[in-house]
């Protein structure tokens, strides 16, 4: 549950501002080979999306049926009875329906509420990060960050000028946020159980200095800088690699 409140947080947290403006390119995974990042199992909040979006719905409909069919005023008026009692009284109090207005824009209210929430909750899978690498310098490209997503599968990725891209450390020590110039969105990289780096499962902490080494120490913030031990140092030969990873 704290996974999925931190991608929320990330989500609203305002992109570092780079020299270049923000270009995303679509480009093939070729090489079979593992990437310096990838996750080997989806959190239980994706693989239960679509069982969490049916209860939103059913949540959704009955709290506007509630509004529509059953909000009342809060005080009791009183209306004359159309039948006969035994104490004779020809009054009785009843609770009536609030006003059209009111019940409308409640129930709009509601819905509207119920259609963000789905809509956001399908924005954090789709940018769920699966895979990150690094891609060297061609004769056609500059050193490139290489990006998978929820959305873009296992097969293609986001091919992101290096210059644009910075690496921050996250809210808690197993996370770090890749921030690209332009996006309004961060991509949040959880250092747990389920990541891999270079294909081998690390303890936190070389796991971020792995990363940190590989990325070297132009476009990464200060405070990630002093902790890979020995300095940072770019390793362009191992972040070529790209690899499958599980859905």
């Amino acid at each position: 549950m704290s996974a999925l409140f931190g991608r929320i947080r990330n989500v609203f947290r305002p992109a570092a501002k780079t020299a270049a403006n923000g270009r995303l390119v679509m480009v093939p995974r070729a090489d079979p080979r593992p990437l310096l990042y990838q996750r080997v199992k989806m959190p239980w909040w994706i693989n239960w999306m679509y069982g969490l979006l049916g209860v939103s719905v059913l949540m959704t409909a009955s709290s506007m049926d509630l509004a529509w069919n059953h909000w009342r005023e809060s005080k009791p008026i009183k209306v004359k009875k159309h039948y006969a009692t035994d104490d004779g009284s020809d009054e009785e109090e009843r609770y009536e329906l609030r006003s059209t207005y009111q019940r409308f824009s409640a129930a709009s209210l509601l819905f509207v509420t119920g259609c963000t929430t789905a809509a956001f909750a399908l924005l954090l899978r789709s940018q769920y990060v699966i895979a990150m690498g690094i891609l060297p310098k061609t004769l056609t490209t500059e050193r490139s960050v290489f990006v998978q997503t929820y959305r873009t599968g296992d097969h293609q990725g986001f091919r992101i000028p290096m210059q644009e891209s910075k690496l921050i450390p996250g809210k808690n020590p197993d996370q770090l946020i890749l921030n690209v110039e332009g996006r309004t969105y961060s991509w949040a990289l959880p250092l747990d159980g389920d990541a891999r780096i270079h294909g081998e499962k690390l303890d936190v902490k070389e796991a971020r200095r792995r990363i940190i080494a590989d990325w070297g120490s132009k476009y990464i913030s200060k405070e990630l800088t002093g902790q890979t031990g020995g300095g940072v140092s770019a390793n362009k030969s191992r972040g070529t690699g790209i690899g499958s990873t599980a859905r």
